[in-house]
């Protein structure tokens, strides 16, 4: 789940620390996409329950 935190900072443009305890709300089933668009690295989808 760690990975998942920095790349969210990274792609929101916030600073990261492992001090950190902002966490980004996610169902441990929810599903994610990244996607390159425009020359950037953006997050399309999040949180997708459909699948459940």
């Amino acid at each position: 789940m760690a990975i998942y935190f920095i790349i969210y900072h990274i792609l929101k443009g916030l600073e990261w620390t492992n001090k950190s305890r902002k966490a980004f709300p996610a169902s441990y089933t929810s599903i994610h996409k990244v996607e390159y668009c425009s020359e950037t690295w953006e997050i399309s989808l999040e949180n997708l329950t459909e699948h459940l």
